[in-house]
């Protein structure tokens, strides 16, 4: 008898954990053969160690792809059909604010943010305005404003899912977020970009060399 009710116990304790379980978020708004566009939301988490005296927390940024057969914009560079850039925002002297392509160049010149996770899901043509908007307004970064708020903001913007990160933004807590849902993917590719710039004070699109 005793017996059986331990058996009872460990049944029950785990039925109440499973009841208990998070369940993983179902992504809604996937990429399709009919999508014209898609846009994903990366969070890198580092080993938290100490980089050059200070502490690197991580990074977060986007990439657009377009699937469509018409070029269109993203901010300061236009995107011809097949192409994608990454996009991010970064506290570099050269220039604090939005970069195009530094993590594209990253992943596929020295493998660097092994482990990223990601979300994707289509782009509507029809939300590029709202997106180039964000883009306009807010070529900054600061503790704040910082490459997890811009990239969780930019990513709510276009219609469908969407990811809660209310209060201070931070990769870590982005990727916390990414992973709740079913279909967010590791080390996902960027493909096809273009060169690595930088928004001027015109609006347009300034190249950067990197020095040899």
């Amino acid at each position: 008898m005793k017996r059986l009710l331990a058996i009872f116990a460990v049944l029950l304790l785990a039925v109440s954990a499973s009841a208990c379980a998070p369940q993983p978020t179902t992504l809604q708004s996937r990429v399709t053969d009919d999508s014209p566009a898609a846009v994903t939301v990366y969070a890198y988490e580092p080993d938290n160690e100490p980089t050059y005296g200070l502490l690197y927390l991580g990074h977060a940024f986007l990439s657009f792809e377009n699937r469509s057969q018409q070029p269109f914009a993203i901010g300061a560079i236009t995107l011809a059909p097949g192409e994608s850039c990454s996009l991010g925002t970064w506290s570099m002297s050269h220039h604090f604010g939005i970069w195009y392509n530094i993590e594209s160049k990253y992943i596929a010149a020295a493998g660097k943010y092994g482990g990223r996770v990601s979300l994707t899901k289509e782009m509507p043509l029809a939300c590029l305005d709202a997106v180039n908007a964000y883009i306009a307004a807010h070529d900054k970064w600061s503790l704040t404003t910082n490459c997890a708020r811009f990239a969780s903001d930019i990513f709510n913007l276009v219609d469908g899912d969407r990811i809660d990160l209310s209060g201070l933004a931070t990769p870590t807590r982005l990727a916390k977020t990414i992973r709740a849902f079913d279909a967010h993917e590791i080390d996902r590719p960027i493909e096809n970009y273009g060169k690595v710039g930088f928004i001027d004070k015109t609006g347009g699109f300034a190249e950067y060399e990197y020095a040899k």
